[in-house]
């Protein structure tokens, strides 16, 4: 648990826009990726995420996330027409159920082979260099 503090702590220091949402989400990453990298590579891992790959998506207007809603919104009804006419019928827009998917990055909710932890620590430390390239 202290780890996962002193990661978040050393991101909202580095980030200029702070939302509770999006802290609680972050928190919820951060400690995924404590169970894969030490430290320090969950801290720059999360910062790359957070500011590189889904800029917007854990500001304060969560743009990018929104923005990602009505992308799968626009694809359910085009290729999924029953799924999407469903939701309509039943007065639920789909963003209700797929926000958090999307906000948490689909943790909880895709399936992982904890078998080969050396090849995923091996794949987050060089998703973590990401931002560097």
């Amino acid at each position: 648990m202290v780890r996962r503090q002193r990661v978040l702590a050393t991101n909202s220091k580095r980030s200029a826009h702070s939302l509770t949402l999006a802290s609680l989400v972050q928190n919820i990453i951060t400690a995924c990726l404590l169970l894969y990298m030490d430290e320090e590579h969950a801290m720059w891992t999360l910062a790359t995420i957070c500011e590189t790959i889904l800029p917007g998506y854990y500001s304060g207007s969560l743009f990018g996330c929104a923005i990602d809603q009505e992308v799968l919104a626009a694809l359910v009804a085009e290729y999924l027409p029953q799924v999407y006419e469903h939701f309509q019928y039943v007065g639920i827009h789909l963003s209700l159920v797929t926000i958090p998917w999307f906000m948490c990055l689909f943790i909880g909710l895709l399936p992982w082979d904890v078998r080969d932890q050396r090849e995923r620590s091996r794949r987050c430390a060089s998703f973590s260099r990401f931002g560097e390239i």
